[in-house]
């Protein structure tokens, strides 16, 4: 199995019709910082900061449970965005919209 790059820029890592996959966003003029992401599914995201995608590799052909595990472990990584985030309230997305917004405004100038 191997990375297949999107039309979007993102990278997926498994099949999108099987009961999960992974997903990497690369860091990019619109986007301050790399994410690595268990996706579902029922469209549960478990995202974490950064590129985690040898972690991620290394642990899919032995199953979601085993990912899930990996990314408990990593949760001080976690991303606002995550599924069940503590952080997904409105001003921790503002906030990490504005960072984003910040980094696109001084490159575009």
């Amino acid at each position: 199995m191997k990375w297949i790059r999107l039309s979007s820029g993102n990278w997926v890592y498994g099949d999108p019709n099987s009961d999960f996959y992974i997903s990497f966003r690369p860091k990019s003029k619109y986007f301050l910082r790399s994410e690595t992401a268990i996706v579902t599914r029922d469209s549960e995201y478990y995202i974490l900061d950064g590129d985690f995608r040898k972690d991620y590799q290394k642990l899919y052909a032995s199953g979601l449970d085993l990912c899930l595990h990996f990314y408990e472990n990593n949760k001080d990584k976690q991303s606002v965005w995550s599924s069940g985030s503590k952080s997904t309230d409105l001003a921790g997305m503002l906030q990490d919209f504005a960072l984003n917004m910040k980094s696109v405004t001084k490159e575009d100038q």
